[in-house]
């Protein structure tokens, strides 16, 4: 997982909370059969032009080191174009952008879904 959290950065709740909230998350996806390997977050304020924050691709660099993954066999599901544009610069092909309706976002990512639950048929 790769996220933003600039709640962090503006002062709307505490890095302790986040890594909680995120313990919290695994436990719950650990109950369900699914392993997360890791959770890469940028704390920082969209002013600080930081390299972690997307649409930079740092955490997706990291992951890549961490887990020498081969990025051309990774998927980016995001919500935001930044999530697209960081997948792009790291050679992530498979992009999905979670919207609302067909309509609401412009996007180039590879394919786009109202649902979390429309990308299982895509990937698959």
């Amino acid at each position: 997982i790769v996220t933003n959290q600039s709640g962090i950065g503006r002062g709307y709740y505490k890095e302790e909370d986040f890594k909680k909230l995120t313990d919290w998350m695994l436990k719950e996806f650990e109950k369900r059969g699914i392993d997360i390997a890791n959770v890469y977050y940028c704390p920082h304020h969209p002013n600080e032009n930081c390299l972690c924050r997307k649409p930079n691709n740092q955490m997706l660099e990291d992951a890549l080191k961490d887990f020498d993954l081969d990025m051309k066999k990774c998927w980016m599901i995001g919500d935001k174009q930044s999530d697209i544009e960081a997948a792009k610069k790291s050679d992530i092909i498979n992009t999905i952008l979670l919207t609302h309706s067909n309509t609401d976002k412009k996007t180039d990512a590879k394919y786009k879904v109202n649902s979390i639950f429309d990308t299982i048929s895509i990937i698959r």
